[in-house]
């Protein structure tokens, strides 16, 4: 039996870019060239397949587990090739999930029988939310930000960065605010936002500090591991709403007090890291929201669908109706 894992690449690239195969490791990589939008977006199907050694186990609902090691493997694969043609051409990429993201593929009569005799493939469905407040430029409020134009400079950049660059910036606009490092802040931005709705615990503010050094530092000094985009996706919106928090209520501005004022309060907020949201009624808000595939790693891309589906795969997520086995 063989693992099938299935990602959309979008390469933002005027140079042409060839499909083919190639193998890295134990995972055959296949690229396979799909609709283009326009002549700076090529999209492609990236497929990495692996030998397991076993069939995959079933939990005790009768539903499939895909291991995570062979599924790691796959999704290091399409990485590697990703950004290989992501730095030969010179451009930006985006890897993201289509359904179905992933398929098991059957050799022998017998392998296909186990699979039809569960209730498909286990998968979680995830996604994240936040939301945006439109700041009105009044007079008052410009006044207050006129002692921390530096932070309003690392916001603007944080906005005007990929999600990875939004991370960092977001991490120097929290050591500017408070004159300590970003690892040193755990008990410091708990402290300051416990009056708040925003619900930031101090395990979740721990989420935000691991990712510092791995995001900042790739000389295997300060940590063993190196940290990209898909690292720090999940907490850009709760750290940017973090940040204008304490650009207009932190009293003193780049000191290390957690003293706050009263200057900017949003009419809608996300109360915790599962998205929860709070709204003052009758305001308008911009609603933020990415679902992600049944193992929380890509974005999912909703209009993307497989159309050529082999009759050696088997895709079924989830499925009650699939006739159930004994437990």
């Amino acid at each position: 039996m063989r693992l099938v894992r299935f990602t959309i690449a979008i390469f933002y690239s005027q140079s042409s870019i060839r499909s083919g195969i190639t193998r890295i490791g134990d995972v055959d990589v296949t690229i396979a060239e799909g609709q283009t939008a326009d002549d700076k977006n090529q999209t492609f199907l990236v497929t990495a397949k692996i030998d397991l050694e076993t069939c995959p186990e079933k939990d005790s609902a009768g539903r499939i587990v895909i291991p995570t090691t062979p599924r790691e493997y796959c999704e290091f694969a399409i990485e590697a090739i990703c950004n290989l043609v992501s730095t030969f051409h010179g451009c930006s990429r985006s890897i993201l999930s289509p359904i179905p993201c992933v398929a098991l593929e059957c050799t022998t009569p017998e392998e296909r029988d186990y699979l039809e005799d569960s209730r498909g493939i286990l998968g979680i469905h995830r996604g994240d939310s936040g939301v945006r407040n439109k700041i009105p430029m009044e007079a008052e409020l410009l006044t207050s930000v006129s002692d921390r134009l530096d932070g309003v400079a690392l916001l603007a950049e944080a906005y005007s960065g990929s999600e990875s660059g939004r991370y960092r910036e977001f991490v120097r606009f929290f050591e500017l605010a408070f004159r300590a490092p970003f690892t040193q802040l755990n008990k410091r931005l708990e402290k300051f936002f416990e009056p708040t709705p925003f619900g930031y615990t101090r395990s979740e503010i721990n989420r935000w500090i691991a990712l510092r050094h791995p995001m900042s530092h790739a000389d295997m000094k300060k940590t063993q591991a190196i940290a990209i985009t898909s690292d720090v996706r999940r907490h850009i919106l709760r750290m940017e709403q973090a940040a204008l928090d304490v650009l207009f209520n932190k009293d003193s501005w780049s000191d290390k007090s957690v003293t706050r004022r009263r200057v900017w309060t949003p009419d809608v907020c996300t109360t915790s890291e599962n998205g929860h949201i709070v709204v003052k009624e009758g305001s308008k808000l911009s609603l933020l929201f990415r679902t992600y595939d049944e193992f929380d790693v890509y974005p999912r891309i909703l209009n993307a669908t497989l159309n050529n589906i082999e009759d050696s795969w088997y895709f079924k997520m989830n499925e009650d109706n699939a006739r159930k086995i004994p437990t």
